[in-house]
């Protein structure tokens, strides 16, 4: 189930329009949408607060793997860890999507911003 997302920051609201200019003269602007949606089980993980400790991965390559042992790859949250760094994590399911298409998408969005905008629209 989804929910729609309407209140957003006034910056990443002014993103966001900038962002769907950036975009009208571009061959694959059509599959920009314009409602922003968020799954309601993301919103029930932030709501409940930060993630406990045990389930969360240090950001560095070398920890990845920690995340395919149990269930920890399922994590949904945020934390900030005890350097002050902010940890977010989204586990993001993609039925019937191949490593063939994951490995396109992140080799073709990475060619211009505004293909990276499709994807996530408030960010420039």
């Amino acid at each position: 189930m989804k929910s729609m997302v309407n209140n957003i920051t006034a910056l990443n609201q002014q993103i966001y329009f900038e962002n769907l200019k950036r975009l009208e003269s571009k061959p694959y602007k059509s599959f920009f949408q314009k409602d922003m949606y968020l799954n309601n089980e993301i919103i029930k993980h932030v709501q409940s607060g930060e993630l406990p400790h045990d389930k969360i991965t240090h950001p560095n390559p070398g920890d990845f793997n920690e995340m395919l042992k149990g269930d920890l790859w399922k994590t949904t949250g945020y934390s900030v860890l005890e350097n002050g760094t902010l940890y977010s994590a989204s586990h993001t399911e993609l039925p019937n999507c191949t490593a063939e298409m994951f490995e396109w998408w992140f080799w073709w969005h990475s060619g211009e911003s505004e293909r990276y905008a499709l994807w996530y629209r408030t960010v420039t």
